[in-house]
C-alpha cells in the first residue's frame, strides 16, 4: 500500500527541518527523533532535542500543517493537540529537574494575518510558540 501523500510531507518536511539543524549546528547538541519515556511509562519520540545548554534542553515538535487547509473548527482542537504532545516530553524533563526551552516548527505561517495572530498567541499561552520554518530556516 503507497504511503498516504500527508504522511509522505511531514517526513519530508521533518527531513528538511532536521538537515537544516544539522547543518549549521556547530556544538554537536542537536539530535532528531530522540526516544523518550513519558512519565506515563509510554515512550515517545522527540523531534528535535537540543542538549547541554548549561543545564537546559530545547525540546522542537515538527508539524507539516498547512494551516490555510485546516477547517476554521478545527484550528484550536488541532493547535491544543500539537502542544499537549510537547509538552508530554516537557513533563519528563522537568520532572528531572531541567529547565525546557519549547516550540513547534510548522512550515510557513497561513496566509491569513488574523488566523497567524490567533496561532501565535493561542500556542504561546500554552507555553508553545510556534515558528515558522520559512522564516527562520538557515541560509535565507
Amino acid at each position: 500500500m503507497p504511503e498516504p501523500p500527508q504522511l509522505k510531507r511531514g517526513k519530508e518536511f521533518q527531513n528538511e527541518v532536521y538537515d537544516d539543524f544539522d547543518t549549521y549546528d556547530k556544538t554537536g547538541n542537536f539530535h532528531s527523533e530522540q526516544p523518550r519515556t513519558l512519565l506515563t511509562g509510554k515512550r515517545g519520540r522527540i523531534d528535535v532535542l537540543i542538549s547541554d545548554l548549561d543545564g537546559m534542553v530545547a525540546i522542537y515538535e515538527v508539524k507539516a500543517t498547512n494551516w490555510d487547509k485546516i477547517k476554521p473548527k478545527n484550528i484550536k482542537k488541532n493547535a491544543w493537540s500539537h502542544q499537549r504532545q510537547l509538552h508530554k516530553y516537557v513533563e519528563a524533563y522537568v520532572e528531572e529537574g531541567s529547565d525546557v526551552c519549547v516550540g513547534i516548527i510548522y512550515p510557513e505561517p497561513p496566509s491569513s494575518v488574523e488566523l497567524r495572530e490567533l496561532l501565535e498567541e493561542y500556542l504561546t499561552d500554552y507555553g508553545a510558540p510556534p515558528y515558522w520554518f520559512s522564516e527562520i530556516k538557515s541560509g535565507k
